[in-house]
């Protein structure tokens, strides 16, 4: 396999192995995030925040993924890149390591929206019960 060859395939295997990640992550907090969508009394609000978790995971794993420069602070040339293997490697290991960094500080928003899904179901709950009732 020659250098640019080489190149090409390492830039979408590792593109493939980030959104691999994406999917993993989701598919892990999918059951969780649905069952606390679901408790939400306002429905279209759940539906949207359905709707806009696997995107956010895929888009935020993806855009980490293409983040990642090439060329680097030294303004290496394509010739150069393409020539040294355990460059493009340690390029790959970075944008995966950058995607799992992403991904990571998702899990951390999601979470705070989760936290504020949750403190509205208990206030919602609260106000149907009657005072005196603990």
């Amino acid at each position: 396999m020659g250098n640019d060859e080489f190149l090409i395939v390492s830039y979408f295997s590792g593109g493939a192995a980030c959104l691999c990640l994406a999917l993993a992550a989701y598919a892990w907090l999918r059951r969780p995030a649905a069952r606390i969508f679901g408790a939400l009394q306002k429905p279209g609000w759940a539906s949207i925040l359905k709707r806009s978790f696997p995107i956010s995971a895929i888009l935020l794993a993806l855009s980490a993924f293409m983040a990642v420069n090439y060329y680097g602070c030294t303004g290496r040339g394509y010739k150069e890149i393409a020539s040294d293997r355990a460059y493009i490697l340690s390029i790959n290991q970075k944008q995966i390591s950058e995607t799992a960094s992403s991904l990571v500080v998702a899990v951390f928003v999601w979470a705070v929206v989760v936290l504020f899904n949750l403190v509205s179901i208990r206030r919602e709950r609260a106000k149907e019960r009657p005072r005196g009732e603990d």
